[in-house]
């Protein structure tokens, strides 16, 4: 699988290879992927957990932003983050999550959502 994750990156197809690696790891390592999919239905291009965690990434163009960042919190707080291990998260643990936006050019950003 990792393979064709690499063989997908090293085409030019970056969304893809991003998503199916998040996708990948989530299922090998018992991580639940909602997050994956909730960031694509809020209309993310891609989306994607950090190799273990505890970041979530998504590709997203800037008119989307929003509400992507929205669909990441709002998973995050509620239920346990997929890399936690715990239950339910607290206010507190919420609070700590910052989400970065990266410039990649005019039209798209990358947002990381961390502990």
């Amino acid at each position: 699988m990792i393979a064709s994750v690499w063989d997908l990156a090293f085409s030019g197809k970056y969304e893809e290879a991003m998503l199916l690696n998040g996708l990948s790891y989530s299922a090998a390592l018992g991580y639940d992927s909602r997050i994956i999919v909730d960031c694509l239905a809020a209309g993310a291009k891609s989306a994607s957990i950090s190799g273990k965690g505890p970041a979530v990434a998504a590709l997203v163009e800037k008119s989307k932003a929003k509400d992507v960042v929205s669909a990441m919190k709002s998973f995050a707080a509620s239920m346990s983050a997929p890399w936690s291990g715990k239950g339910m998260m607290s206010d507190d643990e919420i609070k700590k999550f910052r989400t970065e936006i990266d410039k990649i050019d005019k039209e798209l950003v990358l947002l990381l959502l961390s502990a």
